[in-house]
């Protein structure tokens, strides 16, 4: 077995400090932006020094789609407004078709009763 150097073994130590601060920066902005009040902000922070490292990837999973969630919900929201608007819009002229149609079947109707 192969022996780790005193540098490569600090060097892993380094990137394990870089990676928890980095994570650390990440979990402190997402819970500025996702949570209203300093009250839920302090409650989210004291119970992230509690969790493990895989917890904490996951809470920063569930803070990222909390994050685009609200920053894509004006988007959203005027996409559905779009839809709703061309669903009724189809309605409105499937039912003007539906209309002349009958009005055309009558017609027809009246000339065949005529003849």
């Amino acid at each position: 077995m192969a022996k780790i150097s005193k540098n490569t073994a600090n060097a892993s130590e380094q990137e394990l400090i870089e990676t928890a601060e980095a994570r650390g920066r990440k979990l402190g902005w997402l819970i500025s932006q996702v949570f209203l009040n300093d009250e839920e902000k302090q409650a989210m922070l004291v119970l992230a020094e509690k969790m493990s490292s895989e917890q904490l990837d996951q809470l920063i999973g569930v803070l990222e789609q909390k994050y685009l969630q609200a920053q894509t919900k004006p988007v959203d929201d005027a996409y559905q407004a779009s839809m709703r608007q061309a669903q009724s819009d189809y309605i409105k002229q499937q039912s003007r078709l539906n209309q002349g149609t009958l009005n055309k079947l009558k017609d027809l109707e009246q000339q065949i009763n005529n003849f």
